[in-house]
């Protein structure tokens, strides 16, 4: 649906459509697979690329083992979302975790994968990196970090990615 962001609703997997004004950079939304395990986490990351009007479909697992099996699902399917975010401490499968398992994937060759997380040491973001993670973010203390982010995200991640 050109021009309608999307809320995930309480019952994961199922998105709410919320429409904007209009999105200028964009005809059709841009797609994300968030694996977080925090609600209101993803509300404010929501709500960040609401305030930049920007939309996007955002498909939503809260833990490691529900990501593992949506990737599997989805890889069947053919659908694979611009980009995969990734919490890093996420419960029972760890955010590495799930990225080794989607790089084993002969369908999820290629994709772009963000892991984030709410530790800012170098070790955490080089080991992400060396399991193949195209990028470690930190996540922000405060909203006018989270919109810094969700504009990167835009930016460097969503806009114009096949």
């Amino acid at each position: 649906m050109p021009g309608t962001a999307f809320r995930r609703e309480r019952k994961e997997g199922w998105l709410r459509p919320i429409p904007l004004p209009y999105s200028k950079i964009m005809a059709s939304p841009a797609s994300l697979l968030l694996v977080e395990d925090s609600p209101s986490d993803v509300d404010l990351l929501m709500t960040a690329f609401d305030e930049i009007s920007f939309a996007v479909e955002v498909t939503v697992f809260q833990d490691g083992d529900r990501a593992v099996a949506g990737l599997e699902r989805l890889a069947v399917g053919g659908k694979r979302p611009q980009l995969v975010m990734l919490d890093l401490n996420l419960p029972r499968v760890s955010g590495i975790a799930v990225l080794f398992r989607l790089r084993t994937l002969p369908a999820w060759a290629g994709q772009a994968v963000v892991l984030y997380s709410t530790s800012n040491h170098p070790v955490d973001r080089q080991r992400c990196l060396d399991a193949g993670a195209d990028d470690y973010l930190v996540k922000p203390a405060d909203f006018a970090g989270l919109l810094d982010l969700a504009r990167h995200l835009r930016d460097r991640w969503l806009i114009n990615r096949n």
